[in-house]
């Protein structure tokens, strides 16, 4: 809470139970899971997990004496699941297969690489991040290996889920 120029914040255990004097005025109350939105990134080895956030706007009226402020949070990144068909699976050579989930097209910040034997991958995005697929990989009984990179998301938003499946048409 923002009160004349000085921020009253803190982690939650700090501050439950305690009272403020606050002048006649409105303020905004924020509540986040982590410091920054970018924080969220690099939990669980770098793939990713929920971040909360949320704020409310509130009245302190004269002679008011007790008030509870109650924040609505929601998630605020995106998920990405990104998994692999069995058609996808049969028809190129695992052992020489790799996919990677990354922001960058150059793929040089945060690539999150599937390992042969996974057929699914989540990681978490911040709002706005655009999310590149990389695929390198050799059709079964072909001699040489061709990468293809493309870009899954234009822009993530916040509350979203994001499914990208990879398959192929064998046909």
């Amino acid at each position: 809470v923002d009160v004349g120029g000085t921020d009253i914040s803190g982690t939650y255990a700090s501050i439950k139970g305690q009272s403020y004097k606050l002048k006649v005025g409105t303020y905004r109350a924020t509540a986040v899971s982590l410091p920054d939105a970018n924080d969220a990134k690099s939990l669980n080895g770098g793939y990713g997990a929920p971040y909360y956030a949320g704020s409310t706007e509130f009245e302190v009226k004269a002679l008011e004496k007790t008030r509870n402020v109650e924040i609505q949070c929601k998630v605020a990144n995106a998920r990405v699941t990104l998994s692999l068909s069995e058609a996808f699976r049969n028809y190129y050579d695992e052992s020489n297969t790799s996919v990677s989930i990354c922001e960058s097209e150059t793929f040089a910040s945060r690539e999150l690489a599937m390992l042969p034997s996974e057929t699914i991958k989540e990681a978490y995005y911040t709002a706005e991040d655009q999310v590149f697929i990389k695929l390198t990989t050799r059709k079964i009984g072909a001699n040489s290996s061709v990468t293809y990179v493309f870009r899954s998301i234009e822009s993530v938003a916040a509350c979203t889920s994001y499914n990208v499946s990879l398959s192929v048409d064998s046909t």
